[in-house]
């Protein structure tokens, strides 16, 4: 079994410093992730953008939960390389974190009316405040991270599929120039034909 912080009668995986770098580095990656979801966002159009955040998002929880799954198959894996896979897995995971959180709120200000931005801004941030509950909740019940990591890649990989059925961005259909899509977009936003 793959113990990442041990205890006084039996040492984890992960050294002092190591569990500093685990902890701090999802937010190099979400700073990577952040700067570069303009650009995501101007190749991929909004929804594309938003599914392929969820892209680094599962990868990442792959690699967390990788040296788990290979431990019980293949031991004796070298402690250099869990740790390398654990702090590769948790910049993956902050870098879809930066994407997802710049584009979100990219797309939210160009699909919503001004009565409504404010509020629906808001609920983004109550739902991630929510989902870090949720998530911290699964690993009390949960007593192996193997098993929190594999629920965190369906969720992922969730993001990606039910982004499916959103629209894409009027705006980013008018970059693109593609008019009559861009207006199909927001009368499906607005609910009517009337836009």
């Amino acid at each position: 079994d793959v113990t990442l912080v041990g205890t006084a009668d039996s040492p984890g995986i992960l050294s002092s410093e190591a569990q500093n770098w685990f902890g701090s580095i999802v937010n190099v990656g979400a700073a990577i992730g952040g700067v570069s979801a303009g650009a995501v966002a101007s190749k991929l159009g909004r929804k594309g953008a938003i599914m392929f955040a969820g892209l680094p998002y599962a990868l990442g929880w792959l690699f967390i939960a990788l040296p788990a799954y290979l431990h019980s198959l293949y031991p004796p894996i070298p402690n250099s390389v869990i740790v390398a896979l654990l702090l590769v897995g948790r910049a993956l995971s902050g870098a879809g974190l930066g994407i997802s959180s710049g584009i979100t709120s990219i797309y939210i200000s160009e699909i919503s009316t001004p009565e409504y931005r404010g509020f629906l801004g808001t609920c983004f941030q109550i739902t991630i405040t929510m989902g870090l509950l949720f998530v911290y909740s699964l690993g009390l019940a949960f007593d192996h991270y193997a098993w929190l990591a594999t629920i965190a890649i369906a969720l992922s990989a969730s993001l990606v599929v039910f982004s499916l059925w959103i629209t894409e961005s009027p705006r980013a259909l008018l970059i693109q120039n593609r008019p009559e899509m861009a207006r199909r977009s927001l009368q499906w936003l607005r609910g009517g034909p009337d836009v």
